[in-house]
């Protein structure tokens, strides 16, 4: 089932919920021009798939986990279509990150104390 995001509600807990029953399926937002803007995937109203962010042009914008996971990846990506961002994260917090300009020049490689580098250009 997919559903705008207006359509759903969450509790206290982050439970989120489609007409008073926890939500199963995707909630989906567009931007003006009618193109997908984000869209994310609920299971027994628990976040469950990537969030994915696209540009008003259809470029896809961003990827990120939801924060129960306890090893993913985000990325992010410029307007142009080229790897801005890709980090590296347990349970929603960040423990490695690299970042490029729009040309894909390496600006920032940021490693959280004690964590050994597994990002890879």
């Amino acid at each position: 089932m997919r559903v705008e995001y207006t359509e759903i509600e969450f509790d206290d807990n982050l439970i989120y919920y489609y007409r008073d029953m926890p939500f199963t399926g995707t909630t989906f937002r567009l931007h003006s021009n009618g193109i997908l803007s984000w869209e994310q995937s609920f299971v027994n109203g628990m976040e469950t798939g990537f969030i994915r962010r696209w540009y008003p042009n259809g470029q896809m914008k961003s990827e990120s986990p939801p924060m129960n996971i306890k090893n993913s990846i985000y990325r992010e990506w410029y307007p142009n279509g080229r790897l801005q961002e890709i980090g590296r994260c347990i349970y929603g917090r960040t423990i490695e990150r690299k970042h490029w300009d729009e040309v894909g020049n390496l600006t920032e490689h940021w490693l959280a104390p004690g964590i050994t580098p597994e990002i890879h250009d």
